[in-house]
């Protein structure tokens, strides 16, 4: 009997340290940092950073304080507005208004164009669109990865393509002439290689549906980089080799934690550090 899991796909602490001088009186006293810019986070319950701990965000986007936008802007001294909303989609969410709990929720797009420029923007979306969390159901409940399967993934993930280019295209033209920095994050490995026998978080997935499992995210991922070719946005893939599911350290929530198939809080840390080197190899 296969069980019924909720979550979806697709990315955390980050000790920030200290900084402290010594003052005229022999007193230790921090120095003030100015900011580096401002930052904008979009994106979907990944880049919200869900069922870790949470902030005094009143929304209804389940946005937390450990999610990889703020351990980004934290280590490069951004000033950060994460915009980011569980359950996001590209049409409903960042192009379009996303009704969230009952409430609706302005487009992220407009909401980072209502702000000065940032010297910053990232974003994690697709995998609602991809229907993700409708494809983890089915591999647990019941079969999945049939012929039908792939090309219902295939189509949606070609309107996936379509949506973020035409989304990096209304960035360039309003940012026309001065640019920000802006990275589109792949998502992260969510199935190991094979499966554990003793590790329940996979029961009821056989080889042949994890295989496929682990094939689709790839497929995601790879429509997401191919969006971004030609456009002047950076894709930056996110490695967790070693870290999925039913691994000795997982860096993904398990059936029993709040959100499954998110990334832990060391999980986010990955999606940051690896978002950071990025950013210092562009330089």
């Amino acid at each position: 009997m296969k069980k019924y899991v909720i979550g979806c796909v697709v990315i955390a602490v980050v000790a920030v340290a200290a900084l402290s001088a010594v003052g005229n009186h022999g007193k230790a006293t921090a120095p003030k940092v100015s900011s580096q810019g401002s930052y904008v986070a979009l994106g979907d319950s990944v880049a919200a950073g869900v069922g870790l701990k949470y902030d005094s965000d009143s929304s209804a986007c389940n946005r937390t304080n450990q999610a990889y936008p703020d351990l980004v802007a934290n280590r490069l001294n951004y000033t950060l507005r994460n915009i980011a909303c569980s359950g996001a989609t590209l049409p409903e969410g960042i192009l379009g208004k996303q009704d969230v709990n009952d409430l609706l929720v302005q487009a992220q797009l407009q909401q980072l164009f209502d702000q000065s420029k940032p010297k910053l923007i990232t974003l994690t979306i697709g995998a609602n669109d991809a229907k993700w969390t409708d494809i983890l159901r089915k591999c647990y409940t019941s079969e999945c990865g049939s012929v039908d399967d792939t090309a219902a993934v295939q189509a949606s993930l070609e309107t996936v393509t379509t949506n973020l280019r035409s989304m990096l295209n209304q960035i360039g033209q309003h940012y026309a002439g001065s640019l920000p920095l802006v990275i589109v994050t792949g998502y992260h490995q969510v199935f190991p290689a094979t499966v554990s026998a003793t590790c329940t978080d996979l029961n009821g997935i056989n080889a042949s549906e994890l295989a496929w499992g682990r094939q689709l995210q790839t497929s995601i991922n790879n429509s997401l980089e191919a969006a971004v070719k030609g456009s002047t946005a950076t894709f930056v893939p996110m490695n967790f080799s070693g870290h999925e599911l039913c691994t000795t350290d997982p860096w993904v929530q398990g059936l029993g934690d709040n959100q499954p198939y998110h990334p832990t809080a060391v999980g986010q840390a990955a999606f940051a550090t690896q978002i950071i080197s990025a950013i210092r190899a562009g330089k």
